[in-house]
């Protein structure tokens, strides 16, 4: 069915940028960003209408939260947690890398992507089109957002397919021997084809 959602707009008198938003349930949600000048944030609702803040060291580009007390959140210096529900958050990892998005679906599981950098140069006479249309990621050029929840989803099925595969070849294996027996046994001049 369709939900009628309605969206209120909430003003700011500080000039802000915002860069994620994620929001556990109906009324939790939190919004990061940060403004110009001054420190990164990271807003918490638990009523839709009513913010508080939280301070984070580095400029936030992503948010995702396994439940409602652990989050994540990345930055340009590191990947940051919080397990009191957004009300602080300590520097959990650290690297040479930039991040980009975060994407938990518990506290152990998750996906985090590097920020990566690339450029093309080109002369202005040069038009470069879309290739796909419908989008506006890298100024309408790309449509499209990686489905991170189902990327996530995909590598635990395979890691959990692989973990049962010896058990799972040896149980093929003993029916395909079954069939072949069963075959032979009704048809003895039936040829198999194959494997």
């Amino acid at each position: 069915g369709i939900v009628n959602a309605q969206w209120v707009q909430q003003h700011s008198d500080a000039y802000q940028y915002y860069n994620s938003i994620f929001f556990v349930d109906s009324l939790l949600g939190f919004v990061s960003g940060y403004p110009y000048p001054g420190n990164p944030f990271v807003l918490k609702t638990t009523d839709g209408e009513n913010w508080t803040q939280s301070n984070i060291s580095g400029v936030p580009s992503s948010l995702s939260f396994a439940n409602n007390n652990i989050g994540f959140c990345t930055t340009f210096d590191g990947i940051y947690k919080t397990t009191d529900s957004g009300n602080s958050w300590n520097l959990s990892y650290q690297d040479e890398n930039h991040f980009s998005s975060v994407e938990f679906i518990n506290e152990n599981d998750g996906e985090i992507d590097p920020l990566i950098i690339a450029g093309l140069f080109h002369k202005q006479a040069v038009i470069i089109h879309p290739f796909i249309d419908g989008g506006t990621q890298e100024r309408n050029m790309r449509a499209g957002t990686e489905n991170s929840r189902g990327i996530v989803g995909l590598a635990k099925a395979m890691q959990l397919a692989y973990a049962e595969l010896a058990e799972d070849t040896a149980h093929i294996s003993a029916l395909k021997e079954y069939m072949r027996q069963e075959i032979l046994s009704v048809c003895p001049d039936a040829y198999i084809n194959g494997h």
